[in-house]
């Protein structure tokens, strides 16, 4: 009965991690740590240091697809420097009011403002220039969520072979 508790919480949490990960969060670490508690509570018997590795590197390349997308994006919409740390540190304060106030929509907020703000110190003050560089940030940061999902996907796919093997 205790396994398959632990089974159906496996699962809830691996679909919380996909779900996070389309919203931005870290869910490929949600998804990761789970198989490892899960791996640890059962003496690794399904989750073997393997399926770990391939886990975690799985996970590392999702999240550094998903951080550095958004630069990739803003520097082929060639964005300026300022926008890139604009667009990352609003997305941090839009990350920190949107659980403060549970308004999700202050994310992309968040993202947009910084690049605004981030144009301006460069001195890039043309809205043509600046609009440019939001849709590359925006576009960036969605393909990265969107490849970030797809590895998380992933990744769920794999823990739910060894679940039930």
């Amino acid at each position: 009965m205790l396994l398959i508790v632990g089974k159906l919480v496996v699962i809830l949490f691996l679909l919380v991690s996909l779900v996070l990960s389309m919203t931005g969060f870290a869910g490929s670490v949600l998804a990761f740590l789970t198989a490892l508690i899960y791996g640890w509570a059962t003496g690794f018997q399904t989750m073997t240091g393997h399926i770990l590795l391939v886990l975690f590197i799985l996970m590392a390349i999702a999240e550094l697809i998903e951080v550095l997308s958004g630069t990739i994006g803003a520097k082929t919409f060639k964005a300026s420097r300022q926008a890139v740390w604009g667009s990352m540190i609003g997305l941090f304060i839009g990350f920190l009011f949107a659980f403060a106030t549970i308004q999700f929509y202050l994310i992309p907020v968040g993202l947009v403002v910084g690049v605004i703000i981030g144009e301006q110190v460069a001195g890039r003050t043309e809205p043509k220039i600046i609009f440019r560089s939001i849709i590359g940030v925006l576009i960036g940061k969605i393909s990265g969520i969107i490849l970030k999902s797809i590895l998380t996907f992933t990744m769920m796919v794999i823990i739910f072979v060894h679940l039930f093997h």
